[in-house]
């Protein structure tokens, strides 16, 4: 039995890392610059688009 159990821990994907650009990473960061931006309605595509390039900046100089 603890064999099977330690062949299932082993196969778990490791956790995300803090910087990575997940979709859940993406939707905060967004949501942060919609607030800079004084939280105007219908434009949520640009708070998308300047959170993923910061993300890609962030890539770039690791």
């Amino acid at each position: 039995m603890a064999k099977l159990k330690d062949r299932e821990t082993s196969k778990q994907q490791p956790k995300e890392a803090a910087g990575e650009m997940t979709h859940e990473n993406m939707e905060v960061a967004a949501y942060y610059h919609w607030l800079e931006r004084g939280c105007p309605i219908g434009d949520e595509l640009t708070d998308w688009v300047e959170a993923e390039k910061k993300y890609a900046a962030m890539a770039r100089h690791n």
